[in-house]
Parts: structure tokens; C-alpha cells; sequence
């Protein structure tokens, strides 16, 4: 139905197109007749008058062509009967003025020509030759009834290349016309689909979560979707022809505009976190990704925003979180750090009491026999004075907060450390501890007290897993290779069942009696060492063999000794 209307409409078109030509004809008849009977005399006086009346007749049917046309609906309108409409009066007083004006020698047999053309444009292939057959039998015709029908052969000739002009003429024409009315479908079908496309394109753009707009060289928004409305709260009409700082503040003294004006400009084709304006002046951060494309030569930026205002609230929320999490952390290691003192109390008690012991004996020595103080006395005393202030030392070393420096230390020292805080543990004085390292020692780059309490609560496992077995025994290896430096401690006690090597340091879990251990402090050491860049991992050595802790750290460059 709408092709039909479209085609009815084209008729139209081309009708109206017809009768306001008719117009200027019939005035020209007119005319001519006028002038003829007055001052050509070229013609007759009769002739002169039939082209008067023929004029008045075109006038008369003009007129009632055109008045039908504004009054029939467009779908009423018979359009096979409406061209004949238009075609046959011309043809009968085209036929009227060239019988005239010199029947084979008229002028006006060229006009014919025109009506061809008109047949070819507005009918069908078949009915344009119909037109010229017409045409032809009304022309015959009308030299038979008249009696001026060629006798001479020359003047034959001349009316049948007359009809041959008219076939080639809508042969020609019609051919032109097939060939304009298949590139017009073309036309046509391609405008339909380009239409498609662009709508298509259009709902594409307009379900797009994010904000999408278009740029042109200068900077100058030209397209914006759906979501770029409810975005910054501006309709389509207000953003397009503006430029982007409408939306993004062009601020010279901001890090944030001087990266959208360079992105604009060199199109990197990466994501910028920026700060955008909405229309009632508030801002919201978002991440915005541009894509260059050219048409004619001329090049557009399209820019994908996205709201990340409730990805940096999540940001911040974690990264408070993770603050959180980490001070926990930090009391988790300082808890099994204040367990670890715990058991080590009563020998550090012991080691306490054993040198003041001996001050107490040398004050009650003084006490009685005052003159017997001699510098032999003075310096036991300082001696003993000194191994108190060396343990508290080492106990309060151990027990401190760990400190967040990096150093390159050697591995000797880290386990030599750790063992002058164990040593004060009352289990420590049944275990054979044996150091196995190989020189030259290796250095690693950590954070010296985090190492040390991960050897410190080796230790101490080592020492409760040899508590019930003869010869109590732990080894100390340690293994240089590229890169990373691999120490060991192994023990001879009853060692850890294969199964539970896989979940040994998940938290909360221990192989301790109930109410001995927390199943912390291996989860705290796995931790420790992440934090390192190093990692630790349990074999278990045959049964009742013994279990074997390895702990692997990156290697530091040893420091250059410097000379005097």
C-alpha cells in the first residue's frame, strides 16, 4: 500500500508538472493564433482561427483537469486512466494545429516528440508504444479524412519516418527511463537501508549503559545518546554544537583537563579518569575511553563515559578495609609474638634469677664485711648488671612491633638472632641444635624482624614436636642458589601426616592438644614471608622422622666493604 502511494504520489507530481506546462502551450496557441490573424498572415484566415479555438480548448480541459486533481483523493485517483487523460487531448490538438499549419510540412509534427518522451516517463513500456500508435493512426487518419494524404513516394517517405521517429523516440526514451527508474529503486532501496542502519545504530546508542558523544576536530559535541541526557542531565539539543568542557571543565591549572585536552588532540585510544560537570553544577568522577574514525577526511572522537562515582566509593570502602585488615594482622602477629614471650617466661625468669643470685651474694658479702669490697667485686657485679640488660634487651627486641624497614642482612645473622631469643625457652635445654650453614653466608633483603619471628616459631614447633622423643634434635641447613636463599629446620620428633601438610597453614588449624596452640602462628609466618617475597613449605620425612620447615627468600646483593 505505501509503495502504491509513493508511486501515486510520483504521478501526481509529474501531472501537475504537465498541467502547468499546459498552461504556457495553451497561452502560446493562443498568442500565436492572435498574431497570426492580425499581423503574421502566414496561414490562412481559417487557420488562424482553428489554432484560436484550439487554443480556448486547451484552456477549457486544463481547467477541468486541474480542478479534478484537487478534488479526487490521491487513493481514488486511476492512474492508467489519469495519464491517458493528460496524453490524448494533447495528441487530438497537437493532431489539429499540425493538419493546419501544413499537414506533412507542419512545424509542429517535431512536438510529437514530446508526448513520447512524457508516454516513456508515465507509463508502462507497452502503453508508451500504444501512445505512439495512437498517435500515428490519429495522424493517418486525420490525412485521409481531410484528403491530404500523401500521393508523392518522397512525401510517403517523409510520413513513414515520422512514425519511425516516434518508435525510436520511446524505444530511446523508454529505455533512459527503465535505466533512471532502476537507479532510482537502487536509490531508493539503499536510502531505506541507510535509514535502517542509522536507526539501528540510534537504539544501539541509546540502550548503551554508558554516555556516548561524538566530537569533531574542534572539539564541538555532534551527537550524544540516551544515557549522555540522564548522565549530566542536559537534553541532546543543549549538548550538541558545544564543546566538551561543557561536560569535562576545561581547567588549565588541573591535571585531569590537561589530560582530556591532550587525549582530544592525540586520540590514545586509552581510558582517563576525570572529573565531569552536570548541568545543575554538581561532579562525579568518571573513566572516559575516546576512538578516532574519519569521514571525507575528516576526523571524529568517540568518547565512552563511564560513572565510577560507586566504583571509587567501593575503592575506598576496600582500601579502608584492607587498612583494617592489615591492623588486625599486625595484632595477630604481635599476639603470637606476646605467646611466644609467654612460653619463654619461666627460662627467662631462670636466666634472670641465676645473675642476680650472684649480686645478692656479693651485697650480702659487702653487708658484713664492708672493708673486703675490693675492684675484683665491682666488676662480678657489672658483669651481672649487664647479662640482665642483655636479655631484657633481646626480649624486648623480639617483643616490639615489627619494624617495616628493609635491609640486606645476612641469613647467619637472622637465625643466630632467632636463636638468642629461644634460648631462654626452658625445652631449649633438652634440644641439640645443630647449625649446618654453608659459607659463605648468603644475604637476603627483608624486613630483619618479621624473619626473625617466623624462625622464632619454628623453633618453638620444633621444640614441642621433639618434647616426647630421646635425643631431641633440630638441624639447621641452609641452600644458596640464584636468586633466593633456602634455609631449613628439621626435626627428629613424630612429624606431620601427609594430609594434613596440605592444610597446615590454613588459620585455626593445629595438630597441637586442645588448648596448646591457636593454629596461628604457621598461617602468620606464610604471611610474614608473602610480605618478604619469599615463600615456606613442610615436607615430612619418614614416620617418625621428623618433619622439615623450608623457607625460601630473595637474595640480596652482599655490601661492598669499604676501605680506609
Amino acid at each position: 500500500m505505501n509503495h502504491l502511494n509513493n508511486s501515486k504520489s510520483s504521478l501526481l507530481v509529474h501531472c501537475r508538472w504537465l498541467i502547468r506546462l499546459r498552461w504556457l502551450v495553451a497561452v502560446a496557441v493562443v498568442a500565436g493564433s492572435v498574431c497570426e490573424k492580425l499581423h503574421l498572415s502566414w496561414y490562412s484566415s481559417e487557420t488562424a482561427t482553428v489554432g484560436l479555438g484550439v487554443g480556448i480548448g486547451i484552456l477549457g480541459y486544463n481547467l477541468l483537469l486541474w480542478s479534478s486533481m484537487r478534488s479526487m483523493p490521491l487513493r481514488r485517483m486511476p492512474a492508467m486512466a489519469w495519464v491517458w487523460a493528460q496524453i490524448f487531448p494533447d495528441l487530438v490538438a497537437l493532431t489539429i494545429l499540425a493538419l493546419w499549419t501544413g499537414a506533412t510540412h507542419s512545424p509542429l509534427l517535431g512536438f510529437y516528440v514530446f508526448h513520447m518522451v512524457f508516454a516513456s516517463l508515465l507509463l508502462s513500456r507497452e502503453m508508451a508504444y500504444a501512445v505512439a500508435a495512437v498517435a500515428g493512426v490519429m495522424w493517418i487518419g486525420s490525412l485521409q479524412m481531410t484528403g491530404r494524404m500523401p500521393e508523392a513516394l518522397h512525401e510517403k517517405l517523409m510520413v513513414g519516418g515520422w512514425g519511425c521517429m516516434l518508435l525510436i523516440t520511446v524505444y530511446l526514451a523508454n529505455h533512459i527511463t527503465q535505466n533512471l527508474r532502476i537507479h532510482q529503486k537502487k536509490i531508493k532501496t539503499q536510502q531505506v537501508r541507510l535509514r535502517t542502519q542509522y536507526r539501528q545504530i540510534h537504539a544501539i546508542l541509546d540502550a548503551a549503559a554508558d554516555a556516548i558523544v561524538t566530537l569533531d576536530e574542534q572539539g564541538c559535541i555532534q551527537l550524544v545518546n540516551h544515557a549522555a541526557e540522564q548522565m549530566f542531565g542536559y537534553a541532546a539539543e543543549e549538548m550538541e554544537n558545544q564543546q566538551l568542557s561543557l561536560l569535562i571543565p576545561d581547567d588549565a591549572e588541573s591535571e585531569h583537563g590537561k589530560e582530556a585536552g591532550s587525549a582530544l588532540w592525540e586520540g590514545a585510544g586509552r581510558s582517563l579518569e576525570l572529573i565531569a560537570q552536570r548541568k545543575d553544577g554538581s561532579t562525579f568522577p568518571v573513566a572516559m575511553t575516546f576512538g578516532t574514525w574519519h569521514v571525507n577526511q575528516q576526523r571524529f572522537l568517540t568518547g565512552i563515559i563511564h560513572d565510577v562515582t560507586e566504583y571509587k566509593q567501593a575503592e575506598q570502602e576496600l582500601r579502608q578495609l584492607n587498612e583494617k585488615l592489615r591492623s588486625q594482622q599486625m595484632n595477630m602477629i604481635q599476639h603470637e609474638k606476646m605467646v611466644a614471650v609467654g612460653q619463654m617466661v619461666a627460662g627467662i625468669t631462670h636466666e634472670i634469677a641465676n645473675p642476680l643470685a650472684g649480686i645478692d651474694s656479693v651485697l650480702q658479702l659487702i653487708e658484713r664485711k664492708p672493708d673486703r669490697m675490693s675492684p675484683q667485686r665491682l666488676v662480678s657485679l657489672r658483669e651481672q648488671v649487664n647479662r640482665i640488660e642483655t636479655i631484657i634487651r633481646d626480649m624486648s627486641n623480639f617483643a616490639h612491633p615489627t619494624d617495616r624497614q628493609w635491609q640486606i642482612v645476612p641469613m647467619g645473622e637472622l637465625v643466630a638472632t632467632a636463636l638468642s631469643a629461644v634460648r631462654f625457652d626452658r625445652r631449649h635445654r633438652n634440644v641439640t641444635i645443630e647449625q649446618r650453614l654453608k659459607q659463605p653466608t648468603c644475604y637476603v633483603r627483608v624486613q630483619p624482624h618479621a624473619i626473625q619471628q617466623v624462625f622464632v616459631n619454628l623453633l618453638l614447633n620444633a621444640f614441642d614436636a621433639v618434647a616426647e622423643v630421646q635425643n631431641p634434635a633440630v638441624y639447621i641447613d641452609s641452600e644458596c642458589c640464584e636468586g633466593c636463599c633456602s634455609i631449613s629446620f628439621c626435626d627428629n620428633g613424630k612429624g606431620v601426616a601427609d594430609a594434613d601438610c596440605e592444610k597446615i597453614f590454613e588459620p585455626f588449624f593445629t595438630t597441637k592438644p586442645l588448648g596448646k596452640g591457636t593454629g596461628l602462628g604457621l598461617a602468620i609466618c606464610q604471611e610474614l614471608l608473602r610480605q618478604q617475597n619469599g615463600k615456606i613449605k613442610v615436607t615430612s620425612n619418614k614416620p617418625n622422622a621428623g618433619a622439615t620447615f623450608t623457607v625460601t627468600l630473595p637474595k640480596g646483593e652482599q655490601p661492598q666493604s669499604r676501605g680506609f
